[in-house]
């Protein structure tokens, strides 16, 4: 039963056969964008990008992202394409 497994460790790894999702989504709300043009931004050097759509869970950007554009993405949707990182910012 599931309450015996408390405290215990398995003999063996257990591994999925399956990847589950099977793409590479956000963890967080955010700005889909190539990470490194985001290099050395900071509050006094702001680096400004074209915000060019919206990714949802079950409704993706569709097309790949350009150099200095951004998505705006929500949690659990999946990164567009030529995207790499997810950033928090304040518009």
């Amino acid at each position: 039963p599931l309450l015996e497994a408390f405290g215990r460790v398995l003999a063996s790894d257990v591994l999925a056969e399956v990847d589950v999702p099977g793409f590479a989504r956000s963890a967080m709300d955010g700005y889909a964008i190539r990470g490194a043009e985001s290099f050395g931004a900071s509050s006094y050097e702001p680096i400004r990008f074209e915000i060019v759509g919206t990714a949802l869970p079950g409704r993706p950007f569709e097309g790949p992202l350009a150099p200095g554009r951004a998505v705006r993405i929500m949690t659990g949707a999946p990164i567009p394409d030529g995207a790499d990182a997810v950033a928090k910012a304040e518009i």
